[in-house]
């Protein structure tokens, strides 16, 4: 996935990718084609279609005034932005100064790749944020089980997600981050 993300993110069709030959995606995936290498035709290689989400949805640390968010390390939330056509990016803070010019670890995301950035705290819950937050395995094991179910999962929903109004961390909490307390920017 991450190869066709990396062909999307530079508006290529298509990534020819070696190590697919021998693997069961080519049974399961016919848009993968297996072609002569037009190098070497005694080789043979598959393309893999670019991948260009419609929307990247991010979770990060910070995001500066300018729109620049600091990632968790590793390039894979910048890539998938790179490759989207629109990216939403949740943080755990907002912050006043500039990413850039006060480093801290992870990667910076730059505000050209970011349409909204929305003030989430807790927003990567029951997965972990470093520095903020640890996995909650007990919440992901209630999840796993839930989501074997149609009704234990709408229950679970309703628990844990979609909670009444006034009860704290309720839809007007994220309505208020999202639409007050979130700040579009980049443009």
């Amino acid at each position: 996935m991450l190869a066709a993300l990396q062909a999307g993110a530079q508006a290529l069709p298509f990534v020819p990718v070696r190590g697919l030959l021998e693997s069961d995606l080519l049974r399961t995936r016919p848009d993968y084609k297996v072609v002569a290498n037009p190098f070497d035709e005694s080789e043979q290689i598959v393309l893999v279609p670019a991948l260009r989400p419609e929307f990247a949805l991010l979770h990060g640390f910070q995001a500066d005034a300018h729109g620049n968010v600091l990632l968790p390390g590793g390039l894979d939330g910048v890539l998938a932005a790179q490759a989207a056509e629109r990216v939403i990016v949740t943080v755990e803070e907002l912050v006043d100064h500039d990413l850039f010019e006060h480093p801290r670890p992870g990667v910076v995301l730059p505000a050209l790749y970011v349409e909204s950035v929305v003030l989430a705290p807790s927003g990567a819950r029951p997965t972990g944020c470093p520095g903020y937050y640890e996995v909650d395995g007990a919440a992901i094991q209630d999840y796993l089980r839930a989501a074997a179910d149609p009704t234990a999962f709408a229950a679970y929903l309703a628990r844990s997600v979609l909670r009444p109004e006034g009860e704290e961390g309720g839809r007007e909490d994220f309505e208020t981050a999202g639409a007050a307390g979130g700040k579009r920017v980049g443009s």
